[in-house]
């Protein structure tokens, strides 16, 4: 008989966005990292941007986000939120045009 002495258990919550190159995965991630995890202080949080290889290898697709033991389903909508506002200031500063037409 076996006793379990710790439990950990992940979330993961995929969000899905407009098409974004492929060419800029690196520097989404980078970004989102810095300004989504980073305002959260969550050390057990990850964040990973997504690229379908088998439907759209072309385009990130996705952002996935992985969320510690404390998850609570109010923390989905404020992570959105985050993600969000986060791309459309990158995005910004990447220059639309150039990021969408890669």
């Amino acid at each position: 008989m076996a006793i379990i002495t710790s439990k950990r258990t992940d979330v993961f919550v995929t969000y899905t966005i407009k098409p974004i190159s492929a060419a800029f995965k690196d520097a989404l991630e980078k970004h989102l990292t810095k300004f989504v995890c980073n305002k959260r202080r969550e050390w057990n949080e990850h964040l990973s941007v997504m690229v379908d290889v088998y439907r759209d290898p072309n385009n990130i697709t996705s952002i996935r986000y992985q969320f510690g033991t404390d998850f609570d389903d109010y923390m989905a909508d404020d992570v959105e939120e985050l993600i969000e506002e986060e791309i459309n200031a990158w995005l910004c500063k990447a220059s639309i045009a150039d990021v969408m037409e890669a």
